[in-house]
């Protein structure tokens, strides 16, 4: 017989072994030796008060409905709401065995249901497994409000990629009999997230075990979905956003039957939450949200360009940071493009773009006529010398005079708009990709300068691309270098200065990186001939059109492309022959 010091601490080590399993678990040997076996309940002891009522017990040998309350179980607060993504019912008083409900509500002989019926949540924040309690008295299956969810959606629409959702359901014990070293069984349910008016297609999944096969479910109608018995499927088209309650009949391989509850979720299409808000026209620098044009080039070539703002801008009504420049007009047959897209960090960026597109491409156009018997003499000599070192460096060094200035005049006007507005240069942070071509003896000649990301290039359909220059990529996800007083440095815009020498040319294409980014993903995929092939063959030349204007507006359409995660600004320019496309 031990005393009551020996007693009290064993006592205490149980204690401190409950607060470890105090979640749905058997009571352990101990406890059980000490409470005798007609307690069902497990006692959350957690106080020297209780222990006192254990000894009054042991000594009256009966038990009191206080002796074996259980403990409150913690809420989650009201700001972690928005959090939730997966929701499990578990509730033992809705587990039952369909052929002896009846019997089991009269004995209560099952330890299942004497516990609260809980919900346990699942977090975006945590693991599938680490589940949070939550009262039943604060579950809400039928509230649709997604005010939370919304939120998540626009700032990372990635979390709306099919989330597997696993829940887990407490079944009935098939052993009647008191046995408490057994713990409870479970059965896992594994159904993916619907999204609204987008086909579905899933087949349910469960952990096995005794568990044979789930022969019903109802309450799909409304989800508008329905379930194949046979096939383990569930399909349907979701008409409207939610979460949905269904009623899951299974059988066991023992022959027995029952039902589990299970909250079936059907997302937003992320879409559609989107806002588009018109930009302030009051605002400084102010700029139209979408701009496109197209104009003709000289011997059967076209120019066309446009731009949109992105999602990310049109949410929360701000202006398009991107712009674009074209001349195909020029009395030395020179075709120019420029496409810029200005830093979204810096308040006039948007401003900075439009200067470093027009005052360079307007430069460029003059400095080209004021060179153009220059160049027309060192691109021939370098092209009848085979493209030779010693001829690419003498016409490196004529370009660079013409491409130089034009840099230096985009800089230069945003450094004087600057100190007008007394404002920062940084705050017109843009990048630059400036390209000219013209044909020389047949062949086709282009040049470009290149600062930041994005992309430019000279594809030949089937054949090669050439990337005029590489993408400024930094360290981390949207960094890159844009104008600032640094770049107008002789080294640097040598060194970005690119040119080629082509027979054929399908297109001369200008991006900013709102494109690149979802089309072509990695800089390595923007230097593959396969990837532009694919990227001209299904979307590009669908764009093109005879009819003056159309591709101007086809090519404004395509710019809504979806891609989830990218939703920046998009800018395209094109320079393409049409009689040879069309």
């Amino acid at each position: 017989m031990k005393d009551a010091g020996e007693e009290k601490k064993v006592f205490h080590s149980i204690c401190r072994e409950l607060l470890v399993i105090y979640d749905e678990h058997p009571l352990p040997d101990q406890l059980c030796q000490f409470a005798g076996e007609d307690i069902l309940a497990q006692l959350r002891v957690i106080s020297e008060d209780i222990f006192k009522k254990w000894c009054s017990w042991k000594e009256n040998k009966q038990m009191t409905d206080d002796a074996v309350k259980k403990i409150s179980e913690p809420a989650i607060e009201d700001g972690d709401k928005d959090a939730v993504m997966l929701v499990v019912d578990k509730s033992q008083s809705e587990h039952r065995s369909i052929d002896d409900e009846k019997q089991i509500e009269q004995e209560r002989i099952t330890i299942d249901l004497l516990h609260e019926p809980r919900i346990e949540l699942c977090r975006a924040d945590v693991g599938a497994k680490d589940f949070l309690p939550l009262r039943a008295d604060e579950q809400n299956t039928n509230d649709t409000e997604t005010t939370g969810i919304e939120k998540a959606i626009i700032s990372n629409d990635r979390n709306y990629e099919k989330i597997r959702n696993v829940h887990e359901i407490d079944m009935p014990t098939q052993n009647l009999q008191m046995n408490h070293d057994s713990h409870q069984t479970r059965m896992m349910l594994i159904i993916p997230n619907a999204m609204v008016n987008t086909w579905y297609s899933e087949k349910i999944f469960h952990n096995g075990g005794q568990f044979s096969k789930v022969t019903k479910i109802e309450g799909t109608e409304e989800a508008g979905v329905c379930y194949d018995s046979e096939t383990q499927c569930l399909s349907g088209t979701p008409s409207k956003p939610g979460e949905f309650k269904f009623k899951v009949t299974y059988i066991l391989t023992t022959g027995g039957s029952g039902f589990a509850y299970h909250t079936f979720v059907v997302n937003h299409d992320p879409k559609s939450l989107w806002k588009d808000i018109p930009s302030d026209t009051s605002v400084k620098f102010w700029k139209k949200d979408e701009d496109a044009h197209e104009e003709d080039g000289q011997n059967g070539w076209k120019l066309v360009a446009a731009s949109k703002r992105g999602r990310s801008h049109a949410h929360e009504g701000k202006c398009r940071d991107d712009d674009f420049a074209l001349i195909g007009k020029h009395p030395q047959q020179w075709h120019i493009l420029a496409v810029s897209d200005g830093a979204g960090s810096c308040q006039y960026s948007r401003e900075g773009a439009k200067i470093a597109v027009q005052e360079s491409s307007k430069l460029l156009a003059e400095k080209l006529t004021e060179h153009n018997d220059a160049l027309f003499e060192a691109v021939s000599a370098w092209e009848q010398a085979g493209q030779s070192d010693e001829t690419a460096k003498l016409l490196r060094q004529k370009l660079y005079t013409v491409f130089s200035q034009a840099v230096y005049a985009a800089i230069n006007t945003i450094h004087q708009t600057s100190k007008k507005e007394e404002s920062k240069f940084r705050d017109f942070y843009a990048t630059l990709l400036l390209a000219a071509h013209r044909e020389i003896k047949g062949k086709h000649f282009v040049v470009g300068y290149w600062i930041g990301d994005g992309g430019m290039a000279v594809y030949q359909e089937g054949r090669s691309v050439t990337l005029l220059g590489q993408a400024d990529s930094g360290e981390y996800a949207g960094q890159t270098r844009f104008l600032d007083p640094e770049a107008n440095n002789g080294e640097d815009i040598m060194q970005r200065i690119s040119f080629a020498s082509f027979d054929t040319m399908t297109a001369l294409i200008l991006l900013t990186d709102g494109i690149t980014d979802p089309i072509f993903e990695t800089d390595h995929r923007l230097s593959q001939s396969e990837c532009w092939d694919q990227f001209w063959q299904k979307t590009i030349q669908n764009q093109l059109s005879a009819e003056s204007g159309k591709t101007a507006a086809n090519l404004m359409n395509w710019l809504s492309f979806w891609s989830p995660g990218n939703h920046d600004d998009r800018t395209i320019a094109l320079l393409y022959k049409e009689n040879e496309l069309l």
